[in-house]
């Protein structure tokens, strides 16, 4: 299991073949795992929120 990893939203979900479905997603939160609480019935676990870098087209250059 990845030790950082992101909250994600759904925006499309397309169905292509019985066995093949594409997904279009938002990334909202990226977290760092710090402790797995529970794993049955579902995943419950301790996390931390991470600051995001903004992406490349919206850092400032510091460059002139």
């Amino acid at each position: 299991m990845a030790r950082i990893s992101k909250i994600e939203q759904v925006l499309k979900l397309v169905r292509q073949t019985e066995k093949a479905v594409v997904l279009v997603l938002h990334g909202l939160q990226r977290f760092a795992l710090r402790k797995v609480v529970q794993e049955q019935p579902y995943l419950i676990a301790e996390v931390d929120l991470l600051a995001s870098p903004p992406p490349p087209c919206f850092r400032k250059s510091t460059t002139s």
